[in-house]
């Protein structure tokens, strides 16, 4: 009999620290430790993101208004600003410029950049 009462608690700490732990962690508010995004957070730029991704997100859009300019033919949604140009043309276009970075993927307005070394 003594051996059943000493496994109710024990199974009630398996259970309860684990939730104990969890509710620490997800209850802490990463603004209330100001936690700063990554690089990983950073990947997808928007023109929020401060004066680099505001760099980046000025230069792919002036890359794809001069492929639109000089592709009559191009999709109705990268005419109209909803669409970004492809990543090879983008990353040619961004080689010409000479500027640090290229594209690794575009998803609609979103690109995913990374740095070359010059």
């Amino acid at each position: 009999m003594s051996k059943k009462l000493l496994l109710v608690p024990a199974a009630l700490a398996w259970l309860a620290l684990p939730a104990l732990g969890a509710h620490v962690m997800f209850s802490q508010s990463p603004v209330a430790h100001q936690i700063r995004p990554t690089a990983a957070h950073a990947q997808f730029a928007t023109l929020g993101q401060g004066s680099l991704g505001q760099k980046r997100e000025a230069a792919v859009i002036a890359a794809t208004r001069r492929y639109v300019g000089a592709h009559p033919d191009a999709p109705a949604a990268m005419r109209e600003g909803r669409e970004l140009a492809p990543v090879d043309v983008l990353n040619a276009d961004l080689a010409s410029q000479h500027v640090d970075f290229r594209v690794r993927a575009v998803k609609g307005i979103r690109a995913q950049f990374y740095e070359v070394m010059s």
